[in-house]
């Protein structure tokens, strides 16, 4: 059984659940009724982040368990999703101007440890932005910063990264600082072009965006 309040109001119903992963899929289809979706998780006052994860979704819950809901529209989910990548990739360009330096500068061993995460961010640009994308049903082979289409910009970043990696590997620090000044740190900075044409471009937006 469990106390589901939504957006911080109670819902009146109890559920008949034993496990999280069953009140869950009620409650996702609930949702499906009501043309939003789950977006945060509290079990019993504690912010559960991973609430999808299978270890997650096999908590039992108590016999009052008290279930508070974060839910939002799709369409409103896809545009925060949006903006954040936005000023994620700005991150990115500032990063890279200063991890540029530092490779050509005295503390190289300080950039190669700073690498990593930076790569990380890049990557995770990469995922959200084609992910958002076909959330939004916005063709990423068709739309892109108005020269080149997104899918071509996101292999050239890949195509960047190996050369950085075999830069790196060859201790080449100049031509490691060059491609994540240049190259890297250029096609991220015209990212917001392919965020704002997945903006116009994705038919369920288009209204929203108007």
């Amino acid at each position: 059984m469990a106390i589901v309040l939504v957006n911080g109001d109670v819902t009146g119903v109890v559920h008949p659940a034993k496990t999280w992963g069953e009140l869950l899929d009620i409650l996702d289809a609930e949702r499906a009724v009501s043309e939003d979706v789950v977006t945060g998780v509290r079990l019993d006052g504690v912010d559960i982040p991973a609430f999808r994860a299978p270890a997650v979704l096999a908590l039992e819950l108590d016999a009052q368990a008290e279930v508070c809901l974060e839910t939002t529209r799709p369409v409103d989910l896809i545009l925060n999703t949006l903006d954040e990548a936005e000023a994620v990739s700005a991150t990115i360009v500032e990063a890279a101007q200063a991890l540029g330096g530092s490779f050509r500068g005295k503390d190289v061993a300080g950039a190669n440890r700073a690498l990593p995460a930076f790569a990380e961010s890049l990557g995770s640009l990469i995922v959200v932005t084609s992910a958002v994308a076909q959330a939004a049903t916005a063709d990423l082979s068709v739309i892109g910063d108005g020269r080149v289409s997104a899918v071509e910009m996101i292999n050239n970043l890949i195509a960047y990264a190996d050369v950085l990696l075999a830069a790196q590997k060859a201790h080449e620090w100049s031509r490691v600082a060059d491609v994540i000044e240049y190259d890297i740190a250029g096609a991220v900075r015209r990212w917001p072009l392919v965020l704002k044409n997945i903006r116009h471009a994705a038919p369920m937006l288009v209204k929203t965006v108007a």
